[in-house]
């Protein structure tokens, strides 16, 4: 799985740098494109950095299926992050109160689906 992540990871960033190096920002799909980009390469890496440092792993020094779970969406949840914050700037709705706003929606999210029941 984390070879997959990677991956993903290093081909979204050939795509992101092969749209910046050779698209004009005018183009209809440049700006599109590099958010989108942009957002899965920060999700997968953000995924594979998670899946590494989480300790719950098997006895063969493998990741839990829950360590997975939880590094994809968590990964996922990044991603989106990046992805709204980077529609916002792209359409210049980017302000210290909208991104914080935005970053409080995520962490919330995080909070009410990571708690456990008692």
């Amino acid at each position: 799985m984390a070879r997959g992540l990677l991956f993903v990871a290093a081909a979204a960033a050939a795509v992101l740098t092969w749209i910046v190096n050779t698209r004009d920002p005018t183009e209809p799909f440049a700006v599109p494109g590099v958010v989108v980009a942009a957002a899965v390469a920060t999700g997968a890496l953000a995924s594979f950095v998670a899946l590494r440092l989480h300790p719950a792993r098997t006895a063969r020094g493998r990741a839990s299926v829950r360590a997975r779970r939880i590094s994809l969406r968590r990964g996922a949840e990044i991603g989106g992050a990046v992805g709204l914050l980077a529609i916002l700037r792209a359409a210049d709705g980017l302000t210290p109160l909208t991104g914080a706003f935005v970053l409080l929606a995520f962490v919330a999210a995080e909070t009410v689906v990571s708690a456990r029941g008692a």
